[in-house]
C-alpha cells in the first residue's frame, strides 16, 4: 500500500460511513500541495477498491453523488455496530417526550 493510500482510507475511517468530500481528501493525502488534481483521488480510490475486492471484501469505497466518498464496513463488524448504537441512543434521548 502506498502513503497516499493509506492516508486516504486514514481519513475515511475518522468516520465511517459518513462521505468524505474530495477536497478534504486532497487536503488529508496531498497537505503540501495547494494544486493537486481531483481526478488523483479517483484513481487512488480506484486502486483501493481493486485491493479491498481481493483482499478485504468486506469493506468497500462507495462514491456519494455530489458529496465525495465514504468507506462501508459489512455489517457485523463491532466499528459499525457501536457507532450506529450511540447515534441510535442519541436519537432517541432527543426524541423522547417531555414527563
Amino acid at each position: 500500500m502506498t502513503p497516499r493510500e493509506y492516508l486516504m482510507i486514514e481519513c475515511l475511517l475518522r468516520e465511517p460511513g459518513t462521505p468524505v468530500s474530495r477536497e478534504r481528501l486532497i487536503g488529508y493525502a496531498w497537505p503540501e500541495s495547494s494544486d493537486t488534481d481531483p481526478a488523483s483521488v479517483n484513481t487512488i480510490v480506484s486502486r483501493l477498491r481493486r485491493k479491498f475486492a481481493r483482499d478485504l471484501p468486506q469493506v468497500r469505497i462507495d462514491t456519494v453523488s455530489y458529496l465525495g466518498y465514504r468507506i462501508v464496513l459489512a455489517s457485523g463488524n463491532p466499528l459499525i455496530e457501536d457507532r450506529d448504537a450511540r447515534i441510535s441512543t442519541r436519537i432517541v434521548t432527543t426524541r423522547q417526550a417531555p414527563e
